[in-house]
């Protein structure tokens, strides 16, 4: 469970992701949102399609903690989504889960009724920074940037996968494992909001 907050913007945290993680955090993102909305409505039990999960990660604890922060990882979800329908040309599973969670629930009241105050839910916390595998000995924690400490965290995940990461399907081969400007080559490849 995690979010990679490489960058302030949603639209370019789903973007700097790898075809792996696309597919992996679309599913990822929807148990974090869902999970959020079966807290703000049911205290917990069940009332979208994925079951609550993860409710004390720190990830989970950011989304919950305002609707400002709601607000981000659901837009980042979108794009999550986006480019996992130009990248694998379908939709994703989730893809109605999200439209289904838009259309049903006032999320923004949902907080308001949860914390009992406007003020509160409308502000936005700092990201949190959970940049470390303990499986595999990799932590950014200490860094407190958080989007450089996700920077630095996905270029050595990337460096312990046993296939080298794609983007659309192809690689960027003149890296040989050195990440430091994959962002920079996506961006001048995809990087169009």
């Amino acid at each position: 469970m995690n979010i990679f907050a490489t960058n302030p913007s949603p639209y370019k945290c789903a973007l700097y992701l790898d075809d792996k993680r696309v597919v992996k955090m679309c599913l990822e993102t929807t148990q974090i949102l869902c999970t959020v909305i079966n807290r703000l409505v049911g205290n917990g039990e069940q009332v979208t399609v994925c079951k609550s999960t993860h409710e004390g990660h720190p990830c989970v604890q950011w989304a919950l903690k305002s609707y400002a922060n709601y607000q981000w990882l659901d837009k980042h979800l979108y794009y999550l989504l986006e480019e996992y329908k130009n990248r694998y040309k379908r939709e994703h599973l989730y893809h109605n889960e999200h439209t289904l969670i838009k259309s049903v629930f006032n999320v923004k009241q949902l907080y308001v009724d949860y914390y009992d105050s406007e003020f509160n839910v409308l502000q936005s916390t700092p990201f949190v920074n959970c940049a470390a595998n303990s499986d595999l000995g990799i932590s950014f924690k200490h860094v407190s940037d958080v989007h450089l400490a996700y920077n630095m965290y996905i270029q050595e995940r990337w460096k312990t996968d046993k296939l080298v990461p794609r983007w659309y399907g192809w690689t960027y081969p003149k890296l040989n494992k050195d990440y430091s400007s994959v962002f920079q080559l996506i961006e001048e490849d995809y990087g169009n909001e």
